[in-house]
């Protein structure tokens, strides 16, 4: 409750529309995820890692957290160099916030939820077409080529687009 309170102030701080619709939950991975908007009916939802609930070396010892299936030795060096790395601090944590709101204030999920549909309609479409213009023998044998460009031009796109709108979120 409290963190959902930190998120709601945050968000009226940022002039994110209804920041009342927005949940928040706590995930099991290291980094924090967003989806939706809060004008949409179901609002949004921001996920932040379980991290964000730890306060102190204590709270990590008996956090549970292993490496490659062992437990992790908090009292050495490396075990000590980890724990200052996991623990988040305050400004941290607001702007692992305050980036998941950028997300969700500039409806980031459309762009990516709306490319592949997009990408694959266009690939149809020119598989369907390109033989008519280049007349070849086999128009069969263009299919492979045509959906190789295009997952090749897609993925450059999906992660041009994904960089810039985190570049965005961080700013």
């Amino acid at each position: 409750q409290e963190l959902q309170l930190h998120v709601e102030k945050i968000a009226e701080a940022m002039h994110v529309a209804k920041p009342h619709r927005i949940k928040v939950f706590i995930n099991k991975g290291l980094s924090s995820v967003s989806a939706g908007n809060t004008l949409l009916p179901g609002g949004a939802v921001i996920g932040l890692s379980r991290l964000v609930l730890l306060k102190d070396e204590t709270e990590l010892q008996h956090s549970g957290i292993s490496l490659n299936g062992d437990l992790v030795d908090w009292n050495s060096i490396d075990g000590n160099t980890l724990a200052k790395l996991l623990i988040p601090s305050t400004n941290q944590i607001n702007f692992s916030i305050a980036h998941e709101l950028a997300h969700i204030q500039h409806l980031d999920f459309l762009t990516r939820s709306t490319l592949a549909p997009l990408a694959l309609i266009t690939l149809y479409h020119t598989a369907c077409i390109l033989p008519q213009f280049l007349y070849p023998a086999n128009p069969t044998a263009l299919i492979p080529m045509v959906f190789a460009v295009g997952l090749l031009l897609y993925t450059q796109i999906h992660y041009a687009i994904c960089h810039w709108q985190e570049h965005r979120a961080d700013h």
